[in-house]
């Protein structure tokens, strides 16, 4: 399978689905002329946007208020391009798309009866520059609000404020964006239906707008209009809201949930409580990316492997069934993902790299590498006379030695073992076969690292031998000429 390739599942009567028809599904089905070269994707209510590695911009789904950019008010079952090809990130609100082009301006389109257009309009069916700024560097959008942040680090809002989300202490309505406190220290925001959260480049998480159940996380239920720190860690990697319940990854590769989990969205297996403070989801340390849903929630393991749980209206969770879930089930166990992106009805995901799966065998260890890096199957550094210095430098992959498992980061330190002889392997991804380079003096041969003898030699005990003239290994290794006797045509004749 093609990587970087589109997949959608869930609400489609709408075209959200962008595979051609007007359908609900429940497993994932391919986006309409969806190749390999996606690189994100918003969904919003009842639309969708998409970026390709080319920079080109896509949109699909409903389109009553503009909102899709083509300059019409038409819907949209497959996707078709909007402008050039400039664009550097999407995010779509409920009937409203904000997007920053490369070169750091910031534009949107649709409604913006709220404001969330960010240019005192109050609708447009293509895309119109906001401000004059070229700074702006990530931007997240709802339901009628939006927060962005620009390079300098810096917090705006703007659109819906009547539940304080827009966190500038006040609840009301801004139709241009508004600065959020003076720290230059903002890394990545997210909102949801009425409240957002960000995280801060210490790590530390904040969140602020409606609370009504404990969707902040800050052991409340009152809601705030200005930004307050949620615990004290400062291991917060990644958040993500949903429209009452929020998601976030650690640095250690936990995954926490709290807000609404009436549908078993909060994913705990414990039933649908709610939760107004963090909690952890199992007990895995290698949750990847996560994303919300309006009421479930996707993740991506390091492995590439997709989970999810909440709501399956529709099939929202793509797992073929209708039924709600209430712990993680994995999704399509024979696609390996690398990034999800969930609205409040459909999802749509990328596919990762495929992993690369070979044995190759050293005279003393045998390998299994797995990785999902096609440009760099694993690299190894030259080795001394042991393994001590053998430390694993790549994501995503692992290793067996002698049925012992080694992940990223691992050292492996096993006393008085020989060294190992392959110096890096690698696949290019022009032509992805496995390249194996040895140590100087060896080559690779029948899946083994061994000596590079000429060719009237013969290995023995890692030396090189002329096995029919040398009196040490007389044809045979190890086979010694007596005194008296010299190797000639590999027999020990007298003299």
């Amino acid at each position: 399978m093609a990587d970087n390739q589109l997949w959608a599942w869930g609400e489609g009567s709408i075209g959200q689905l962008g595979d051609g028809t007007e359908v609900n599904k429940s497993s994932p089905v391919q986006v309409f002329g969806s190749n390999s070269n996606w690189r994100s994707v918003s969904v919003g209510l009842f639309h969708s946007t998409g970026i390709k590695k080319n920079n080109t911009l896509w949109a699909w789904g409903a389109n009553y208020t503009g909102n899709l950019g083509n300059g019409t008010t038409s819907n949209e079952s497959v996707p078709i391009q909007i402008g050039e090809s400039d664009w550097s990130q999407s995010s779509c609100g409920f009937f409203h798309t904000i997007a920053i082009k490369t070169d750091g301006t910031l534009w949107s389109w649709g409604e913006g009866s709220f404001g969330e257009l960010g240019d005192e309009t109050y609708e447009r069916s293509s895309p119109v520059q906001v401000g004059n700024q070229t700074t702006w560097k990530q931007v997240s959008s709802s339901s009628f609000t939006v927060s962005a942040i620009k390079t300098d680090g810096t917090l705006w809002a703007w659109g819906e404020g009547s539940n304080g989300q827009l966190g500038n202490g006040e609840t009301g309505l801004w139709s241009s964006p508004v600065q959020i406190g003076n720290e230059t220290t903002w890394k990545q925001t997210s909102n949801g239906y009425a409240y957002t959260t960000a995280i801060k480049t210490d790590g530390t998480l904040w969140a602020w707008g409606d609370n009504y159940i404990g969707q902040l996380g800050d052991g409340t239920q009152t809601d705030k209009s200005s930004p307050i720190q949620i615990g004290n860690e400062t291991n917060w990697k990644q958040v993500d809201c949903g429209a009452v319940h929020t998601a976030a990854i650690k640095t250690d590769g936990t995954l926490w949930t709290w807000g609404e989990g009436s549908n078993g969205q909060l994913g705990n297996g414990n039933g649908y409580g709610s939760f107004n403070s963090p909690i952890q989801v199992g007990n895995e340390k290698d949750w990847l990316k996560v994303s919300c849903g309006g009421d479930c929630t996707f993740a991506v393991k390091n492995n590439k492997t997709m989970w999810a749980w909440g709501s399956n209206s529709n099939g929202r969770l793509g797992d073929g069934t209708t039924e709600n879930k209430s712990s993680p089930v994995q999704i399509s166990d024979d696609k390996y993902w690398s990034d999800v992106f969930s609205g409040f009805f459909t999802t749509m995901a990328i596919t990762g790299t495929t992993p690369v799966r070979f044995n190759f065998i050293h005279p003393t260890y045998t390998f299994e590498v797995v990785t999902y890096t096609p440009e760099s199957l694993i690299a190894l550094a030259p080795y001394p006379d042991s393994l001590e210095h053998l430390i694993l430098n790549l994501q995503a992959q692992e290793v067996v030695i002698n049925n012992r498992r080694y992940k990223h980061g691992d050292q492996f330190t096993e006393s008085g073992s020989k060294a190992i002889r392959i110096k890096q392997l690698y696949v290019d991804s022009s032509d992805p076969v496995l390249k194996i380079v040895c140590d100087a003096g060896y080559r690779f041969e029948n899946n083994r690292c061994v000596l590079d003898c000429l060719e009237s030699e013969t290995a023995c005990g890692g030396v090189c031998y002329d096995l029919l003239t040398d009196n040490d290994n007389c044809g045979s290794c190890g086979n010694v000429c007596d005194s008296g006797f010299a190797c000639v045509d590999g027999v020990c004749t007298a003299t």
